[in-house]
């Protein structure tokens, strides 16, 4: 449920309960690596404009649930 998660996060984002601040950087050469997610430690990066962005590592399951019946119920 990654995309759910990720909206979830963005309605209620107490609903994360531990995240990571990364550098990260997608790989777009059209290649066998293509898509590949590529991160750092914050400032640990190569340097080429790569954004620091919250990653989420953990998130209240029993919340997360209850939050998407509300939303497929109409609440």
């Amino acid at each position: 449920m990654w995309d759910e998660v990720a909206a979830a996060v963005l309605i209620k984002p107490s609903i994360a309960t531990a995240t990571t601040r990364l550098a990260m950087d997608i790989v777009i050469d059209h290649g066998a690596a293509y898509g590949a997610t590529l991160s750092w430690p914050t400032g640990a990066g190569p340097g080429l404009g790569e954004p620091d962005v919250t990653v989420v590592r953990a998130v209240d399951v029993g919340r997360l649930d209850d939050l998407f019946v509300q939303l497929l119920q109409g609440k």
